[in-house]
């Protein structure tokens, strides 16, 4: 007889064709939502990409450079740009550990927790007559993980348990911090260059130090369930490089009244206005692209669940399932480009127009030929 693990369990479920079908309905009408969700997400990120173009290239043009020594009450609501060495006479401290530095503006304290942890491998067989099986393999294994998990929602919890655990990863800021003469206090979370704190004091009770981490289990080597470690990593005070508002005695998050667009710009060390404006009008074209193919690869998918009654329906012989979601990709695909085109066309009609029209002449073509598809078709 073979031996049992524990660890590891198998199910199998099978759906009939009926089932599946009706499931394809309700895919049908998620798409019918995801599709004008999409053309939402797109519309909103080409106005948050035009109102940062905007913003930005304003505020290149309005920012003054000013000394970290002295505050000048006529910069009062401006955008300044300053460079200068962050200070902090009341450090951050963790008060679990009392875990603090000379100078330390953010401390981040992490945990990770030994626990067991549950793994699905899902693998799915159509059938000829359209029904499907899935069989699903539940693995169990113990490791380290920074999010305590609830192990009563393990498919089989028994012998698996994991204990609750009452230290939670968390952030810690200074009461206060200075660049020169302004207060930075306002925009500590701007700042996320954190290192590693290898110095520990003396560990709370019932932890001791391992490396560079608090340790509390009997042998960090051999670490049982329940075993936890902490890890810190902070900010110490060094020169910035700032583009905010001056507001009072502050630096703050200056916001475009016109767009609502907020630029806080920090850089370590010295560096330019030029640069500080370029890194930042970098970042925003990823995110506006990343925004892009999300909406993109959504609005596929919306049109995909469309027609999945129809590749249901075909499901009775799994081969020509596959034949009819091959044809239906392609039409989505053709659907979604010229959708998503007269989108983002529409959003850039008045700021940039040759952009525009380029767009939507491309969506043209692909509607073209989508047209062309069709009437082919019907003629076969």
């Amino acid at each position: 007889m073979p031996e049992i693990n524990p660890n590891q369990f198998k199910e199998v479920s099978n759906e009939s064709w009926l089932s599946r079908i009706g499931g394809s309905f309700i895919g049908f009408l998620i798409g019918i939502i995801l599709i004008p969700a999409m053309i939402f997400l797109l519309s909103w990120n080409e106005g948050r990409a035009v109102s940062s173009a905007k913003s930005l290239n304003l505020g290149r043009s309005a920012v003054v450079e000013v000394s970290s020594e002295t505050m000048d009450p006529s910069n009062e609501q401006k955008l300044i740009y300053v460079v200068g060495q962050l200070t902090t006479q009341v450090p951050a401290v963790d008060p679990l550990t009392n875990l603090t530095v000379d100078n330390l503006v953010r401390l981040k304290r992490d945990v990770s927790i030994y626990q067991w942890v549950e793994k699905v491998v899902e693998k799915k067989t159509e059938n000829v007559g359209g029904s499907q099986t899935t069989e699903k393999e539940y693995n169990y294994s113990k490791d380290w993980s920074s999010q305590p998990i609830d192990s009563r929602n393990f498919k089989i919890p028994a012998g698996h348990q994991n204990p609750k655990i009452d230290i939670s990863s968390e952030s810690f800021d200074a009461d206060e911090a200075n660049l020169g003469v302004f207060s930075f206090k306002p925009m500590l979370e701007t700042l996320q260059n954190y290192e590693t704190l290898s110095q520990l004091p003396n560990p709370p009770e019932g932890f001791e130090i391992s490396g560079s981490s608090y340790y509390k289990g009997k042998d960090i080597n051999k670490p049982e369930i329940g075993d936890v470690k902490i890890n810190y990593s902070g900010i110490v005070g060094q020169k910035y490089s700032i583009v905010a508002q001056q507001s009072e005695e502050s630096l703050t998050p200056f916001v475009d009244p016109k767009t609502d667009y907020s630029i806080a710009l920090v850089k370590s060390g010295q560096v330019s206005v030029d640069k500080l404006f370029a890194e930042q009008e970098n970042q925003e074209k990823i995110e506006t692209w990343a925004l892009r193919a999300l909406g993109f690869v959504f609005m596929v998918v919306g049109f995909k669940l469309l027609f999945g009654p129809i590749e249901m329906l075909a499901a009775f012989l799994p081969f020509l399932k596959h034949l009819i979601g091959a044809g239906t990709f392609v039409v989505s695909l053709l659907l979604a480009v010229p959708v998503t085109l007269i989108t983002i066309a529409i959003a850039w009609i008045s700021n940039r127009p040759l952009i525009s029209v380029a767009m939507l002449v491309i969506s043209l073509i692909f509607g073209f030929l989508f047209y062309k598809r069709s009437q082919s078709k019907k003629i076969n």
